[in-house]
């Protein structure tokens, strides 16, 4: 760590150390992080664009109704606070995330492996949260007595498309973090 009191009083010491880190972490994980991330935010951004655009195409029966169709009018994406919140509840997802690859990583398995359980893995899990997505809308249909909908094929794509790519930048960031924890320890 370049502020230790170790770095100070011997600044050559300091440096080999984070060259010899350098050298031990592959610059394929450290790029193949950053990628990730920017995967991750590109699906959290769509699906969050996706959402606004949806509202604005539901049917006026929906728009019109007294309970709910004022709260859909006013829709906004998330703000300061919703962001906050949905960050809190990540860490447990990112740990559960991070020790099943953990255990692929540890036994040095094939790294094409790897990111093929990645993309499984945020399969299974887009296909977990399109489902109760799905459970959730029709008990909400249900309860106002909603007509139901039919979104365009466009609007399904994208949904599906922008929830994937949320998954596989999740997931794919606890892949290369693990991997980079990996080559330091």
């Amino acid at each position: 760590h370049s502020g230790s009191w170790a770095c100070r009083t011997a600044p050559r010491a300091c440096t080999a150390s984070a060259d010899a880190a350098r050298e031990r972490v592959p610059a394929s994980d450290v790029i193949g992080l950053g990628a990730s991330v920017v995967v991750w935010a590109a699906g959290l951004y769509s699906s969050r664009r996706r959402y606004t655009v949806a509202i604005a195409h539901l049917p006026d029966s929906w728009l019109s109704h007294p309970e709910i169709g004022p709260a859909y009018r006013e829709a906004r994406p998330w703000g300061r606070r919703e962001l906050v919140e949905w960050i809190r509840r990540l860490p447990p997802y990112l740990a559960g995330d991070a020790l099943f690859l953990s255990a692929l990583v540890a036994v040095d398995v094939l790294f094409v492996l790897q990111l093929s359980a990645c993309v499984a893995f945020a399969a299974l899990n887009s296909f977990w949260i399109l489902e109760a997505d799905r459970r959730r809308l029709v008990e909400f249909m249900e309860r106002y007595e909603l007509s139901p909908l039919r979104p365009s094929r466009l609007l399904l794509a994208w949904y599906v498309a922008s929830r994937f790519a949320a998954s596989l930048g999740f997931v794919a960031f606890a892949l290369f973090s693990v991997r980079i924890v990996f080559a330091l320890a």
